[in-house]
């Protein structure tokens, strides 16, 4: 069961995230000789939360809405399969979604208190990107910008909440 639950987390897309957060730390630790354990692996674990929850949010709407049955199967595209072949109900992979999606925020609320309003600019536009993304910025056409930003941002916020500051280098 629990390899079900990594099938539609999709774990090895998660490792995109991990590479986004250590390049932020990599880039405080180049310019400050400095990494705040508590706050890199807090970053970790919100960041880690909040992907798996679009994932997993979008496995679910894929599936309500048909898309994952119409779609030629590829490894970036046609969804997990879980669904479609009956291994969860959907209810179950929302929930799920939605409660990766709480507790990123919950993570992100930490930071928006100790580190403020940019933080919590990036964690809006977070939450309202994750949630919205399969059912309305897939289907304007922005998906892929929404996933360019959101590791931008990733970056930046890392650097931010390691350093206190955004510079040109981050």
């Amino acid at each position: 069961m629990l390899s079900v639950w990594f099938r539609v987390i999709r774990i090895r897309f998660l490792l995109a995230s991990v590479i986004a957060v250590s390049v932020g730390l990599a880039l405080n630790w180049w310019q400050n000789s400095t990494i705040e354990p508590f706050d890199a692996l807090l970053t970790f674990a919100g960041v880690m939360a909040l992907h798996a929850s679009v994932d997993l949010l979008n496995d679910f709407w894929d599936f309500k809405r048909g898309i994952d049955t119409k779609t030629p199967k590829t490894k970036m595209s046609g969804g997990t399969g879980v669904l479609p072949e009956g291994l969860l109900k959907p209810s179950s992979v929302y929930r799920a979604g939605i409660a990766f999606l709480v507790i990123g925020s919950a993570i992100g609320a930490y930071f928006v208190i100790t580190d403020g309003i940019i933080i919590a600019t990036i964690l809006g536009f977070a939450i309202l990107s994750i949630y919205f993304y399969s059912t309305k910025i897939v289907d304007s056409g922005l998906g892929e910008f929404f996933v360019a930003v959101k590791g931008s941002m990733i970056v930046l916020g890392t650097f931010f909440i390691q350093s206190g500051q955004i510079t040109i280098e981050s």
